[in-house]
């Protein structure tokens, strides 16, 4: 998605405005955008009062797993905190998961090695969804304060990008 573009519709007149070039755009109560540009996560300051970029972009993940269709791995909760899938090695090799602090601090999250791709965080930040793409390719939901994992999907399809509903009751994913 090298052409990808981040644009504000104006509902009442139907016109756009480019913000910037790149994808996967989300605005942060810190007044930051964050979005998706050349395999790598990036910041900068967004104004609410004009609607436009204030300042430069600057990386905050230098590499993300990214899905063949462009899609990065990562998610923001409400509260700032990142969760995302570092690039690096095979594609095979199982991953970590980890907490990345606003200054860049990574903590481990004590959850086994596996082959995790797409993550949400819950609406309340206290579970993660997440897409394991090993034997079962299901949907397994890890909870933060039992330091638990378990498995939401056991059908024989391949369970892909879970989705939390608003409340945080229930996710949506999809499956082949």
């Amino acid at each position: 998605i090298h052409d990808a573009r981040i644009a504000l519709l104006d509902l009442a007149t139907g016109t756009s405005k480019t913000v910037i070039r790149g994808s996967q755009g989300r605005y942060l109560a810190s007044g930051h955008l964050v979005f998706v540009a050349e395999r790598a996560l990036w910041a900068v300051g967004f104004g609410l009062n004009r609607l436009e970029v204030t300042g430069t972009a600057k990386v905050v993940v230098p590499t993300l797993v990214t899905l063949p269709t462009g899609v990065a791995e990562f998610d923001i909760a409400r509260d700032g905190t990142l969760a995302y899938v570092a690039s690096g090695g095979s594609s095979e090799a199982p991953r970590t998961l980890v907490w990345v602090n606003r200054d860049g601090v990574e903590t481990s999250i004590p959850a086994p090695a596996r082959l995790y791709s797409t993550m949400r965080l819950s609406p309340d930040g206290r579970r993660l969804a997440v897409e394991i793409q090993d034997e079962g390719n299901d949907i397994w939901v890890w909870d933060l304060a039992r330091e638990t994992l378990t498995r939401v999907t056991r059908d024989p399809g391949l369970d892909q990008s879970p989705v939390w509903t608003r409340d945080g009751r229930q996710l949506v994913f999809s499956s082949q």
